[in-house]
């Protein structure tokens, strides 16, 4: 019997009351409270900048992490394909920083016969906004630090680019 009896009671003190739902519930975030949005985007800009560069991309932002997978082409010659890891220091969707790291490939010619692929590292630094018809606008900048693994290459050649992007 006061085996039952001790059981009853741990359980009693165990179960949940109503002033505990209301703690849990006031300091437990909620998922509708993060900042977060997705979107497509169109760039221009200029590789070196004065290299003309178009491109396209998604970004995906959820509070302090982000997302960014883009193609873009220089000259119609050279293809990037690049992806990045984003962090907004403070997330808030009307006007916002970012910083990044990630990694790009290139894809170079090389005398019109085959392509050179190059690859490495990047940085990436911007700030997005929505302009006053709310639309999502970003300049961004990024640097690249690219390698020949097909030659033996280990000397990473800097490729900078400075972008202008429209979301959608």
């Amino acid at each position: 019997m006061k085996q039952w009896l001790l059981l009853f009671f741990c359980g009693f003190l165990c179960a949940e009351t109503p002033m505990q739902s209301e703690f849990y519930a006031a300091v437990t975030p909620r998922l509708d409270d993060f900042v977060g949005e997705t979107y497509f985007y169109v760039q221009v800009g200029g590789a070196y900048m004065v290299m003309p560069m178009v491109g396209v991309g998604w970004r995906g932002q959820k509070d302090r992490a982000g997302l960014d997978i883009s193609w873009s082409n220089v000259l119609i010659t050279l293809n990037r394909v690049n992806a990045s890891i984003l962090v907004y220091p403070r997330p808030n969707l009307a006007e916002e920083w970012y910083i990044g790291a990630g990694g790009s490939l290139i894809s170079a010619p090389k005398f019109q016969t085959s392509a050179t692929p190059l690859v490495g590292p990047g940085l990436i630094i911007g700030k997005s906004y929505y302009n006053k018809n709310g639309n999502r606008r970003f300049m961004q900048g990024t640097l690249d630090f690219l390698f020949a693994p097909k030659f033996h290459w280990l000397t990473p050649l800097p490729y900078a680019t400075l972008t202008y992007g429209w979301g959608f």
